[in-house]
């Protein structure tokens, strides 16, 4: 189990670097009552994600296993190369891309914590296509075959260490005030401009290390890291 939790923190860390969240959260905290408010966007952010989490896990697991039930791992291995792909094939369609302008500087946000809360889950269910490191960690969690009691702590501990960047920036704002308006709005910059190209190239290696643990299964039946969970 801690072998599971040590290869899913940096697949989270990796899909929690999103501009769309980040800018909505800097918008957030630029408000004068921007705790509460913040702290719905966090609460928001990890109960979406982890429903999404559940309903596509067991989802898969019980429609694997009804379709192939003496196959379910090399299953398991072939959905993680195909993960893999797409991985490689958005990371590298992005680094060969034009670069991303900046978008003008975001009004504070004056939403109250239930309307915040209510656009995280909004945030979570329009963008759920294209969360495709969150496949990445679901599909290692089923090659671990654990229970549903592990599998469930797991997706929660994804989801936690998720929520890394955000909880630093509620962090950073509490601490510095209006000292920190400027350094959120570095931050926002930050995430537009460069988060994109460091996710393709986070999305390329990650893409890589999935296809090199298929590969290995089915060529050489040793993972690159599953089999030692």
């Amino acid at each position: 189990m801690a072998d599971l939790l040590l290869i899913l923190t940096p697949i989270a860390l990796v899909d929690s670097l999103s501009p769309v969240r980040i800018g909505a959260l800097v918008a957030i905290l630029a408000g004068r009552r921007f705790f509460l408010a913040a702290l719905a966007f966090l609460v928001g952010i990890f109960s979406s994600y982890f429903v999404l989490g559940i309903a596509i896990s067991f989802g898969a697991h019980h429609l694997i296993d009804l379709l192939f039930p003496a196959e379910a791992r090399p299953v398991n291995f072939a959905l993680g190369g195909a993960v893999g792909i797409v991985l490689f094939a958005i990371g590298a369609t992005h680094l060969s891309g034009r670069e991303i302008e900046h978008e003008p500087k975001k009004e504070p946000s004056k939403r109250t914590p239930v309307a915040v809360f209510l656009l995280s889950w909004i945030i979570t269910v329009t963008t759920a296509p294209a969360a495709v490191p969150y496949l990445a960690a679901i599909d290692q969690i089923l090659k671990a075959d654990v229970e549903d009691g592990p599998a469930l702590v797991a997706l929660a501990y994804y989801c936690l260490v998720y929520l890394t960047p955000f909880v630093l920036l509620l962090a950073l704002r509490s601490s510095l005030g209006r000292k920190s308006e400027n350094l959120l709005d570095r931050v926002d910059t930050w995430a537009h401009v460069w988060v994109p190209r460091a996710m393709a190239i986070l999305f390329v290696a990650l893409g890589l290390l999935l296809l090199l643990d298929a590969a290995g299964y089915f060529f050489f039946d040793r993972p690159l890291w599953t089999g030692r969970l």
